[in-house]
């Protein structure tokens, strides 16, 4: 009998880190971190409605535990990550959320929303790796319906005062 456990950080045996294969009507919502966090928990949530209402099938418990093992042996031995950053998505989100996205049968609106995100996600991991003062006040702007991130190069100081280019 599997049990849910948590060890260092991580719980034990999640199926796309949101199902625990012994335990399908309670999955789990926001567990993976590193990510942008209301637009995947709210896919989550879709998903995991639909996973309970059988609109979405799903593989059964020993497929689900062998794809689990996969994904950890890939993880913790192949890739060497500690077990506390199980959960940690950073670049893989994109795709999870894309296969998310894919089983609940979104509109191309929403990759297309998602392809922004990911812009808007990585300008800003940018910015906060060149200057971690700095990254949350650069500005964003509207152009053509796009949300631009002014580079944080553009940002001019003067005399202590944060003035931003029109």
């Amino acid at each position: 009998m599997f049990h849910l456990t948590e060890n260092d950080k991580a719980i034990s045996y999640l199926w796309k880190d949101m199902v625990h294969p012994c335990f399908l009507t309670m999955p789990f919502i926001g567990i993976p971190f590193k990510v942008v966090p209301f637009p995947l928990f709210e896919l989550q949530s879709v998903w995991a409605a639909k996973m309970l209402k059988g609109e979405i099938s799903i593989p059964s418990k020993s497929d689900m535990f062998k794809s689990i093992h996969e994904y950890l042996h890939d993880r913790e031995v192949v890739k060497s990550i500690p077990i506390r950053y199980r959960h940690m998505s950073g670049d893989s989100q994109w795709q999870y959320r894309t296969d998310l996205m894919e089983e609940i049968g979104c509109l191309p609106e929403a990759f297309q929303a998602l392809q922004r995100e990911r812009v808007v996600y990585e300008a800003t991991s940018a910015g906060r790796a060149k200057s971690l003062q700095l990254y949350r006040d650069n500005p964003y702007d509207e152009i053509g319906g796009v949300k631009r991130v002014i580079p944080i190069d553009l940002i001019q100081r003067e005399k202590g005062v944060r003035q931003y280019p029109i």
